[in-house]
């Protein structure tokens, strides 16, 4: 949680009241907060990454939860919940570890804890054909267990975490995914580019070479003011536009979703248009 998050929190523990999304009104709340962490929050607040106040305030009724490797008694009877559980939930006979196969989960350092192991029962209720479960039937799905080959004959593990904080790893996914839009402009300047038309420059002549060099020659302009007839053949663009709109309503029968796609225009800007020019 980050430090602005870990404020607004503290806010919501001393004040008893939130802001809901979109409004400007506080509105006061009974609740009761359980807050849970897989970290050493003292650590943690030692090195600046966890405000002493909101410790301190959290840490009410302290009830420490460790972790499934050392309580290997309690695996027998979450074992046989989850298997009544997922029996009645996807209507499929339960399943019975053997002696070996209970011992080797009972001996696993269970990197995920309870809702790894909660997994592990779930998937081997649906994917067992045999009820009878044996050590053979559980290797393939357990991704911390040393020595256990993967199928593609390397030994299998867990993903390797990289030494970055979840910030850290934040900044590489928004920098990978600027790069993408970066990618993607250079990509549309480079399509908008080819589809312009080529602009000539303007020839350069050597100065001796230079047309008219040396002569002196007046040259008279004057403006007309008389308006430059127009060719019949050349329309304003609302007539050339509307006509076209006109157009596309006949051939689909007034169709307006078939008449935009026609036109290669939006639906909504089709509709403005018609109301434009009032067809």
């Amino acid at each position: 949680m980050s430090l602005s998050a870990q404020v607004r929190l503290l806010r919501v523990l001393e004040n008893r009241e939130v802001t809901r999304l979109g409004s400007t009104r506080s509105t006061q709340i009974d609740v009761r907060v359980i807050a849970a962490t897989n970290q050493d929050l003292k650590q943690n607040v030692d090195d600046g990454t966890f405000r002493r106040d909101l410790y301190y305030r959290l840490k009410v009724v302290e009830i420490p939860a460790p972790p499934l490797r050392n309580l290997p008694e309690d695996i027998p009877i979450l074992i046989d919940h989850f298997v009544q559980r997922y029996s009645r939930g996807h209507n499929v006979p339960p399943i019975e570890l053997d002696a070996q196969s209970m011992a080797l989960l009972q001996n696993y350092p269970w990197p995920g804890n309870v809702r790894e192991l909660k997994n592990l029962i779930e998937r081997l209720m649906v994917l067992s054909a045999n009820r009878r479960i044996g050590v053979a039937d559980i290797t393939p799905h357990l991704e911390n267990l040393p020595g256990v080959a993967s199928p593609g004959g390397e030994v299998s593990n867990l993903p390797v975490h990289l030494g970055k904080t979840p910030e850290e790893s934040h900044h590489d996914l928004l920098y990978w995914a600027i790069l993408e839009v970066a990618r993607d402009l250079k990509e549309l300047k480079a399509y908008l580019m080819d589809d312009q038309p080529e602009i000539r420059s303007l020839p350069v002549y050597p100065p001796e070479k230079t047309p008219f060099a040396g002569q002196a020659t007046e040259v008279e302009i004057t403006e007309s003011t008389a308006p430059q007839p127009v060719p019949e053949a050349v329309k304003p663009l609302r007539e050339v536009e509307r006509e076209a709109i006109v157009n596309a309503l006949r051939t689909t029968g007034g169709h307006r979703k078939r008449a935009a796609k026609l036109l290669d225009m939006p639906e909504r800007t089709l509709y403005r248009k018609i109301r434009q020019y009032n067809l």
